[in-house]
């Protein structure tokens, strides 16, 4: 009996092993997908807001700090100069198009940055 359990055990242990190891595989499929353009990424699930319902996106009480720019939003939740909701004088939630012309760095910034929607009227 003690001889049986002493090659069954490493049997076993293996194909838990390989079993873990396949779990951890599988692909989740209702996270959001992103595709990585030239510049940007894109989520899969585009947001459509006003400026007004941007507002809610400034980064703070849990919310993303969304900017928008020429018509698109933007997520600088990440970005460390945005922690606080707030830089160089922009706010999150709101639409830094012309403020960011008068930026030193312009708009450079906005590559690589994910893109999780537009602006509508």
């Amino acid at each position: 009996m003690r001889k049986r359990m002493k090659k069954t055990l490493p049997v076993i242990a293996v194909v838990l092993i390989i079993a873990a190891s396949l779990a951890g595989c599988t692909a989740d499929n209702t996270a959001p997908q992103t595709q990585t353009n030239t510049e940007t990424e894109t989520t899969s699930e585009q947001l459509s807001l006003t400026l007004d319902e941007l507002k809610a996106y400034n980064g703070k009480d849990g919310m993303p700090a969304y900017v928008a720019y020429e018509g698109t939003i933007y997520d600088v939740s990440d970005i460390p100069q945005w922690t606080t909701g707030i830089h160089g004088g922009n706010m999150a939630g709101s639409d830094i198009t012309e403020k960011l012309g008068s930026a030193a760095h312009g708009t450079s910034k906005l590559d690589g940055l994910t893109v999780v929607g537009k602006v509508v009227d």
